[in-house]
């Protein structure tokens, strides 16, 4: 007898998925980021009004494509993950936060890296 090929949703749930190449991943940046304030503010609170400053900044569409991730913080400082094509847009909306939560504050990016660990270790010394 002849041996009758799978087709349709069969073959595809027998065949492996091929791994993405490297040329083709999303090439990652970490902008890590220093906030100076006269009070002490909660991680979450921070967050959103960096969230928001950014987001109000790019738009909707341009904070996806950026694929904007807010990855650690500690007191006064944190760690955001971006594409390579945005760091410099992500860099300015940093830049140009101006108050949160109705406190004053500046914020300034203080290294970009292509490695996690090299941000957290700049971002610990400073």
């Amino acid at each position: 007898m002849t041996e009758r090929k799978e087709t349709g949703v069969f073959y595809f749930m027998k065949t492996k998925i091929k791994p993405i190449m490297p040329s083709l991943k999303e090439k990652k940046r970490y902008v890590s980021y220093r906030i100076i304030s006269d009070k002490q503010m909660n991680e979450n609170i921070v967050n959103n009004g960096v969230k928001s400053y950014v987001m109000k900044f790019l738009g909707e569409l341009s904070y996806a494509r950026a694929g904007i991730i807010f990855l650690g913080q500690n007191e006064n400082s944190g760690i955001i993950r971006t594409s390579h094509n945005y760091v410099d847009e992500v860099k300015s909306a940093l830049a140009l936060i101006e108050s949160i939560d109705n406190n004053p504050v500046n914020v300034f990016s203080t290294n970009v890296s292509g490695a996690l660990n090299k941000a957290k270790s700049k971002m610990e010394v400073n």
